[in-house]
């Protein structure tokens, strides 16, 4: 928070209805409601935060497969897709891939 901001009053008019007025400034130190209020909220972003932090590769990978998804479903008689989970290893730099399949 800065060391200083405006600060605000209510005002109820002869109608009874309440605004509210700026008055002009107000010390940070002065701001002791405020500064409890933002140091609730500031712990409550901050884990916020660190969540969205972790989450936001998962959400990059659903959003590609959901891409993956929706081509599919638009042009399924034209592209295919395949998922392969496996091993693959080289016994010698210039050689045939060992894939353990005869």
């Amino acid at each position: 928070m800065a060391e200083e901001g405006p600060g605000h009053e209510p005002v109820r008019g002869a109608d009874g209805h309440e605004w509210w007025k700026e008055e002009g400034t107000v010390r940070r130190a002065e701001a002791v409601d405020e500064l409890r209020a933002y140091g609730a909220w500031l712990g409550r972003w901050r884990k916020q935060a660190e969540r969205e932090r972790t989450e936001h590769q998962l959400r990059d990978l659903y959003d590609r497969i959901y891409a993956w998804h929706q081509k599919l479903a638009q042009e399924d008689d034209q592209t295919e897709l395949v998922l392969a989970v496996g091993l693959l290893t080289l016994r010698e730099p210039m050689a045939r891939p060992y894939t353990g399949i005869c």
